[in-house]
């Protein structure tokens, strides 16, 4: 695995808005399809979250948040990732219910 940036970091799919993009969303689903496979019609995009400038690399990231369809699952309750070998060295899924807990 050959990464210009980011290597040895754990992160979300996402990458530059290409020319051949839409906008931010089209560049977010992109990503998400050439990093992990997640397909485009499996996604329905809820919103963006405000734009979050990082700080040791001056890049500004602008997160598209969705759902992922659950009839997209596989019979054992997860999604049938595809991760890219040459960006991907381990695919790491969380369960949502924590992050929603006001009392941890």
């Amino acid at each position: 695995m050959e990464l210009r940036s980011h290597a040895g970091q754990v992160s979300f799919p996402g990458g530059s808005v290409d020319k051949g993009d839409l906008d931010v969303r089209a560049a977010a689903l992109r990503e998400a399809r050439e990093e992990v496979g997640l397909r485009e019609e499996h996604v329905e995009v809820i919103g963006a979250l405000d734009d979050c400038p990082t700080f040791v690399t001056g890049y500004v990231i602008s997160p598209i948040v969705g759902v992922v369809d659950p009839l997209a699952f596989t019979a054992a309750g997860r999604y049938p990732w595809t991760p890219s070998a040459a960006e991907i060295a381990a695919l790491h899924e969380l369960p949502l219910a924590p992050f929603c807990d006001r009392q941890i």
